[in-house]
C-alpha cells in the first residue's frame, strides 16, 4: 500500500486551515484575512520556483481587474478604505493559487489522497481533543464553542466537512463509512447543524457511488428530518416561525433577506466589494432582530453566508450567473461520481485525480449557501485552489 505523503502541501494545507483562526483567536484580530494574508506571505517563496499557465494568468488577471475596479467604486460609494486594502489581500491570495496551481497536476494521485487525509485525519483528533479537554490560553477559554484552534465550530465543521465530502467522492467504501460515521458523530455530539448538512451531503455521494442507493439515501433524509425535530437545538434552527429568536437561524434569514432585497431593489450591479455592513448597508428587519437579542449586529459583514454576500456586492447579475455555473459543474462532478465512482469498479487514474480535485467544490455548497464567513476563508481558499488545478488536468 502506497503511504506516501507530499510534506510540503500537508505543511502548506495545515497552516492555511489552522493559522489564521488561530491568530484572529490569540490576537483579537477583527478578520481572518490578517492572519490569511500573513500565512500566504510565509508560503510563497516555498512555490517560486513553479511556472505559470497562461491560461490562468489571463483568468487572475480579469478576476483582480473586477475586484480592483469594485473595490474603486465601492470606496467612491461609501468612502470607506476596507474594499481597497481587501483588493490587495486578494491579490496575494490570486498569486499564491498561480503559484501552487500547477503543483497539485505534477503530483500522483496516491500522494496527494494520503496528504489530504492525514489533513483530514489531523482535524478528525482536535474534534476528540476538543470534547474532553480545554486548551488553557485564555482567548479560547472565552469561547465555549471553540473547537481549537477554530474560534467556533461551524468553522471547524466547514473545513472538516469540505474535506469528509471530497474524501468519499473517491475513497474505497471502509474510508467512505469512517468519514459518514464520523461526520454524523461529531453532528450529534458537538450538536452542529453544519457538520449534520455534510454528513447528509456525504451520504447522497455515498448513495450515488453504490448506484442502487439512491432510494436509501432519500429514506435517511425521511429519518434525519423526523430525528432533527425531536431535539431542541436542531428544530429551534429549523424553525421559520416568527417568533423564532434563535441567533442561528437569525443569521441565515439576514442573509435570505439581503438576497431578497437585492433581487426587488433590481441591484443588477452592486453596491462594491466589500461594501455590506458598512454604514449599516444591506441591514434589514432581521438584522435589527439579531440586535435586540444581542445588542449589536453580528455577521452582517460577511451576510452570513458567502452567496448572499456576493449577490450584494456584486450584484444580481453576477449572483445568477454564479448561481448558474455552480450548479452546471457540481451535477457534472456528481454524474462522474455516479458513473464512474462505484465502489467495486476500476477507474483511468487521471479521471479519478480529476473527479478528487472537483469535489471541493461540493464540499463548499455549505459555505456558500448556509454558513460562511467571507472571502477570506480558508477553505475557499483550498477549494478554489484544487477546483482550478482540475482544470489542468481535463476541461469540465
Amino acid at each position: 500500500m502506497n503511504l506516501k505523503i507530499n510534506a510540503k502541501l500537508l505543511a502548506s494545507l495545515l497552516f492555511i486551515f489552522f493559522l489564521p483562526s488561530f491568530f484572529f483567536v490569540v490576537l483579537n484580530f477583527s478578520s481572518l484575512a490578517i492572519g490569511l494574508i500573513v500565512i500566504l506571505f510565509f508560503l510563497l517563496p516555498f512555490y517560486l520556483d513553479n511556472f505559470f499557465s497562461e491560461r490562468l494568468v489571463l483568468l487572475f488577471v480579469i478576476a483582480f481587474m473586477l475586484v480592483l475596479f469594485s473595490s474603486v467604486y465601492a470606496y467612491f460609494y461609501t468612502g470607506n478604505l476596507k474594499a481597497v486594502i481587501s483588493a490587495f489581500v486578494i491579490f496575494i491570495i490570486l498569486l499564491f493559487l498561480l503559484l501552487i496551481s500547477e503543483e497539485l497536476g505534477r503530483l500522483a494521485f496516491g500522494e496527494i489522497y494520503n496528504t489530504v487525509f492525514g489533513v483530514y485525519l489531523v482535524l478528525l483528533l482536535f474534534g476528540l481533543l476538543s470534547l474532553v479537554y480545554t486548551i488553557p490560553i485564555p482567548l479560547y477559554l472565552d469561547r465555549p464553542k471553540a473547537v481549537f484552534p477554530f474560534s467556533e465550530e461551524s468553522h471547524y465543521g466547514l473545513a472538516l466537512g469540505m474535506l469528509s465530502i471530497t474524501l468519499v467522492s473517491v475513497s474505497h467504501l471502509k474510508h467512505s463509512l469512517f468519514i459518514l460515521i464520523s461526520l454524523i458523530f461529531f453532528a450529534l455530539i458537538f450538536p452542529s447543524l453544519t457538520l449534520l448538512v455534510f454528513g447528509m451531503i456525504a451520504f447522497f455521494i455515498v448513495s450515488l457511488r453504490v448506484r442502487f442507493g439512491v432510494l436509501l439515501f432519500l429514506a435517511l433524509v425521511l429519518v434525519a428530518l423526523v430525528g432533527m425535530f425531536q431535539i431542541p437545538y436542531f428544530y429551534e434552527r429549523l424553525d421559520f416561525s416568527e417568533e423564532n429568536r434563535n441567533l442561528t437561524f437569525l443569521v441565515f434569514a439576514q442573509g435570505v433577506m439581503i438576497i431578497y432585497e437585492s433581487l426587488t431593489n433590481l441591484n443588477f450591479f452592486g453596491h462594491g466589494f466589500q461594501s455590506l455592513g458598512l454604514n449599516g448597508l444591506g441591514s434589514n428587519v432581521f438584522t435589527e432582530q439579531i440586535i435586540a437579542v444581542t445588542g449589536k449586529p453580528m455577521n452582517l459583514q460577511d451576510g452570513g453566508f458567502l452567496f448572499a454576500k456576493i449577490f450584494f456586492e456584486f450584484g444580481v447579475l453576477a449572483g445568477i450567473v454564479l448561481l448558474t455555473f455552480y450548479c452546471y459543474v457540481v451535477i457534472k462532478i456528481l454524474l462522474k461520481i455516479n458513473l464512474y465512482c462505484g465502489f467495486f469498479g476500476q477507474m483511468d487514474a487521471t479521471l479519478k485525480k480529476e473527479i478528487f480535485f472537483q469535489s471541493f467544490l461540493i464540499g463548499l455548497a455549505v459555505e456558500l449557501f448556509l454558513r460562511g464567513y467571507g472571502y477570506f476563508s480558508p477553505t475557499l481558499l483550498i477549494a478554489s485552489l484544487f477546483y482550478l488545478n482540475s482544470k489542468s488536468l481535463r476541461h469540465v
